[in-house]
């Protein structure tokens, strides 16, 4: 089976992508691409003119997946923590002092704020509570 693997051109930031720019994260911020997997069925030998040094592409994605992990802010260290170092939902438990559950809420909550082709305009805070505003029950004007 062929790993998950995206080239530079392909990443959208989708939440599988963040998902694994963050778990490459390390590599990326020195300037190196993943490379592909075995039989991953690339072009081999195309050349293309490069208007940029080969290590600002990873650099770039680095940035940016670092910038919405700050945005997230506790909950994007959380993320941080889950995918790039490898701790699981119970470490993650015990270091932030909340159950297993809210643990998974966060983290799943977090990455649908990364995602997105582009940053989200509004405040991590205001995401979180945007669903609460939906649902509550509009209060009626005299």
């Amino acid at each position: 089976m062929i790993e998950d693997w995206y080239s530079y051109g392909q990443f959208k930031f989708t939440r599988e992508q963040i998902e694994w720019g963050i778990h490459n994260l390390k590599l990326l911020k020195t300037g190196y691409w993943v490379p592909p997997p075995e039989g991953y069925g690339e072009k081999v030998g195309h050349t293309a003119l490069k208007n940029e040094a080969y290590f600002i592409k990873p650099e770039i994605i680095a940035a940016e997946i670092e910038a919405r992990l700050k945005m997230a802010g506790r909950d994007g260290s959380m993320c941080k923590h889950y995918f790039c170092d490898g701790d699981d939902e119970r470490t993650l438990s015990i270091d932030f002092g909340c159950p297993i559950w809210r643990v998974k809420r966060r983290i799943a909550r977090a990455m649908r704020y990364m995602s997105g082709k582009r940053r989200k305009r509004i405040s991590y805070q205001k995401f979180i509570n945007w669903r609460k505003k939906i649902t509550a029950p509009k209060a009626k004007c005299s």
